[in-house]
């Protein structure tokens, strides 16, 4: 398992920092030598792109592109999950406001999230 908290420096729209994401989570697998998992994002859109069931939009078309390149290398299945159930993905992600360097865990469950991670596991 690991995380990543990334403050991503340009202006963009949502779909956007769903897809860049999605991006930073595979290009993590691959630096951590990973082969197999999934990736979660709350992303309908971004999701069945990803899965093969729809077409880009333009604004991510080349994002996604990328995305499949990274996954040839590494088994990772694509999933949906709702915004609810994707509380500890958005903790994080406030958290990355307030830093300015990319913050990553290995094996270790960032201490901002493990109450959120903990009733996403026992599904309250």
């Amino acid at each position: 398992m690991a995380a990543l908290c990334r403050k991503i420096k340009a202006p963009l729209q949502v779909l956007e920092v769903e897809a860049k994401a999605y991006e930073a989570g595979m290009l993590l697998a691959r630096h951590l030598g990973l082969h197999g998992g999934v990736l979660e994002g709350d992303s309908l859109t971004i999701s069945n792109v990803l899965k093969g069931i729809s077409v880009p939009p333009t604004s991510v078309a080349a994002i996604v592109e990328g995305i499949h390149v990274l996954g040839s290398e590494i088994n990772v299945n694509f999933s949906y999950v709702r915004r609810s159930g994707n509380k500890p993905a958005h903790i994080l992600a406030r958290q990355a406001l307030s830093f300015v360097n990319d913050v990553i865990w290995i094996e270790e469950i960032p201490c901002c999230i493990q109450q959120a991670l903990i009733q996403d596991v026992i599904g309250l």
